[in-house]
C-alpha cells in the first residue's frame, strides 16, 4: 500500500472522528515504529467524548503521522507536542514524545509536556518514572529522587521507577542506597519474570560498581531469580536469560537445568551447547561436554567439508 493510501486512510479516520461517525475505520498498519497510541484508544470512545482541544489534538496527531511518513521528524515533533499539549492526560502519547525529546537531547521540551501530564488526576507511575529520568538527565537529582518515589508508589510492580533511582544513587557514589532500592524492588508483591530478569541485571551492574557488597548482592539476586523460576516463564529468550543470570550467580546446578531443558527442541539456539560444555568441563562432567562437543562437530559444515 503506498504512503499516499496511508496518508487518506489516517485523514479519513480524522475526519470520521470530527463527523462523529458512530462506526470508525480501524487505523491502517503503521509505518512507523510505534503504535499510534492517541487513535487507536479513541476511535471507539463516543464522539459526545470530544472536547475542541481533544479535536484539536487529533488534528494535530494526524499531521505528525503524515509528517513521519514523509520522513519530517522535527515537524512530526511539533505537531505531537501540540497534540499532547491538547491531551496531556494520554499517557501513551506523552511517553513516545518525551522519548523522542530525550533522544533529540531536548530535556527541557519534555519536562514541560511531562509538568502538564502527571498534573492529570491518577497519572500512571510510568509518567513519573519518566519525569525522573528527565529530572536526572537535567541535573536535578532532589527532584529526580522525589519523582522515582512517586513511581514505585503507583507502579510498584512496574521496574522503571526502582532503575531510575537506582541509577541516581548509583551515580551519587551512594553503592547502599542503590542496594536499598533493589532490595525494596525484590520484595514487591507480584514480581512478573521480566521484571525479575530486569532486576538481577540492576544487581550484576551493582557488583561491578560495589565488589566489597557482593555477597548481599548475589543473595538477593538470586531470590529475584528464584520468584522468577517459579512462575515458569515460557519464553525461550527468557528462560536463556534466567539460565545465563543463574550461571553468572554461580548456581550452575539451576543454569545446567534449565540450558538442557532448553535444548530440548531448541538445538540450534546460538551459543546453547557452548554454555551447556562449560558447564559440565568446570564441574567435570567430561563425557557429557565429550557429547555435545560431538554433536556441535557433526552439526558444523566446514568441520564436515575438511573430514
Amino acid at each position: 500500500m503506498s504512503d499516499i493510501t496511508h496518508r487518506g486512510l489516517w485523514l479519513m479516520a480524522l475526519v470520521g472522528l470530527l463527523a462523529g461517525c458512530s462506526t470508525q475505520p480501524a487505523p491502517p498498519p503503521r509505518h512507523a515504529s510505534w503504535e499510534p497510541p492517541l487513535l487507536k484508544k479513541e476511535l471507539e470512545a463516543k464522539s459526545d467524548d470530544f472536547s475542541p482541544r481533544r479535536v484539536s489534538a487529533y488534528a494535530h496527531y494526524a499531521q505528525a503521522m503524515i509528517y513521519d511518513m514523509d520522513d519530517k521528524p522535527e515537524l512530526a515533533l511539533e505537531e505531537l507536542s501540540k497534540a499532547a499539549m491538547d491531551d496531556p492526560a494520554n499517557e501513551d502519547l506523552v511517553l513516545e514524545l518525551t522519548r523522542r525529546y530525550l533522544q533529540a537531547k531536548q530535556p527541557e521540551q519534555a519536562l514541560e509536556i511531562l509538568n502538564r501530564a502527571v498534573a492529570v488526576p491518577d497519572a500512571s507511575g510510568d509518567l513519573f518514572a519518566r519525569l525522573a529520568l528527565v529530572y536526572s538527565r537535567l541535573g536535578k537529582d532532589d527532584q529526580a529522587i522525589e519523582a522515582s518515589r512517586h513511581a514505585i508508589k503507583r507502579s510498584p510492580d512496574s521496574l522503571d521507577g526502582y532503575r531510575t533511582l537506582f541509577f541516581i544513587y548509583l551515580q551519587k557514589g551512594k553503592p547502599k542506597e542503590a542496594l536499598k532500592v533493589l532490595d525494596q524492588a525484590v520484595h514487591s508483591q507480584d514480581i512478573t519474570p521480566e521484571f525479575g530478569v530486569g532486576l538481577v541485571e540492576l544487581y550484576a551492574t551493582l557488583e561491578r560498581q560495589a565488589p566489597s557488597e557482593k555477597s548481599e548482592i548475589d543473595a538477593n539476586a538470586l531470590a529475584a531469580l528464584n520468584r522468577v523460576a517459579e512462575q515458569n516463564p515460557s519464553g525461550v529468550q527468557l528462560r536463556m536469560k534466567l539460565a545465563d543470570d543463574y550461571n553468572l550467580l554461580g548456581d550452575t546446578t539451576n543454569a545446567e537445568r534449565i540450558y538442557e531443558q532448553l535444548l530440548d527442541g531448541n538445538s540450534d539456539l546460538p551459543g546453547l551447547r557452548d554454555k551447556l560444555v562449560d558447564i559440565y568441563w568446570r564441574e567435570r562432567k567430561y563425557d557429557k561436554a565429550r557429547e555435545q562437543l560431538l554433536v556441535e562437530v557433526h552439526d558444523d559444515p566446514v568441520a564436515r567439508r575438511d573430514e
